[in-house]
């Protein structure tokens, strides 16, 4: 049961190491728009939304820390949940304009993570879903649409389980329910490179960049690819360490045990050749979640956002707009 629980974890931290490998894709140009006098708050037109890569972040007050967020759209807003190591400079650029044709979009920085504070709470999942509640709080949303996407995943379920009345639909994306007898795990071999955090970050990026998407896509796309592998940069140890210390503490008992709970329309965002989180792991949300539905990418791994970023904002929409 030992063997098995170190499995578990590895299966957790890999399923949200895959931001770490995208991260700051585009991200500085978010940084860099702060000089710039947007307002999105104000923004109430239709017909002129700005992209996301021109908005400046801004920071509230919650509870111990500072979060950075963006927004941007109109309509009924959806809150994006990010996952291991990655920040709100981390979505595909495509999806998030396709998402906020239709709804209002907001995006953030978990604790400790780019332009947010790490503050003095012990370091959980269920603080960051609690930090998720304090945003809402502050931005004045009583209920939202939630997407978590990998560990931002695991976030959204917590935040759903614990704060029911604050969660519209549910979207999760390329994400599990951490339960240690109930979750898929890859391949042993993967487990044991994903395992293996030794070397430069260079040789990291070796190790874990080509498990993010199907080898027929970077074979197909190499330009695309090689854009991400050059963009990586890793968060400061002590985040990733914190984040890793939370998953731990999580994955046991993890939710699947409690997903009958959810009562929520929940949408379950898949891809055939996600190597990370095997897209087998979908069916329990959907034998568990009453009503769940699953969206299937075929072709699509872990990352598919960037593979598939017209059509997963596509479907989302449809799902949230039905």
């Amino acid at each position: 049961m030992k063997k098995q629980f170190h499995i578990v974890v590895i299966i957790a931290l890999l399923s949200i190491l895959s931001f770490a490998i995208i991260s700051d894709y585009d991200g500085m140009i978010l940084i860099n728009a702060q000089r710039q006098t947007i307002d999105l708050d104000n923004n109430n037109d239709n017909t002129n939304t700005i992209k996301f890569e021109k908005i400046p972040f801004k920071q509230v007050r919650v509870g111990d820390i500072d979060i950075a967020y963006n927004t941007s759209g109109n309509g009924n807003p959806i809150l994006l949940i990010m996952g291991y190591s990655g920040s709100k400079n981390d979505w595909d650029p495509t999806f998030l304009d396709g998402l906020s044709a239709n709804h209002k979009v907001i995006i953030f920085d978990n604790r400790g993570v780019s332009n947010s504070t790490l503050g003095t709470k012990d370091y959980t999942i269920n603080q960051l879903a609690e930090d998720v509640v304090g945003l809402l709080n502050v931005l004045n949303i009583s209920k939202v649409d939630v997407l978590g996407y990998s560990m931002g995943g695991m976030i959204a379920q917590q935040l759903t389980l614990e704060h029911k009345d604050r969660v519209d639909d549910l979207i999760l994306y390329a994400t599990h329910c951490g339960t240690i007898d109930q979750t898929y795990n890859p391949p042993q071999k993967l487990l044991e490179q994903f395992g293996n955090l030794s070397g430069t970050p260079a040789d990291i990026k070796q190790r874990f960049v080509p498990y993010q998407f199907p080898n027929s896509w970077i074979n197909e796309h190499r330009p695309s690819y090689d854009q991400i592998f050059a963009s990586l940069t890793l968060p400061p140890a002590n985040i990733l360490e914190k984040q890793k210390e939370a998953l731990f503490k999580w994955i046991s008992p993890g939710t699947c045990d409690r997903l009958s709970q959810i009562s929520q329309d929940t949408l379950v965002i898949v891809g055939t050749a996600d190597k990370i989180i095997p897209s087998i792991n979908s069916e329990i949300f959907k034998d568990k979640i009453k009503g769940a539905e699953v969206e299937t990418f075929v072709g699509g791994g872990h990352a598919l956002m960037f593979q598939f970023p017209e059509r997963l904002s596509e479907e989302i929409n449809k799902f949230l707009d039905k």
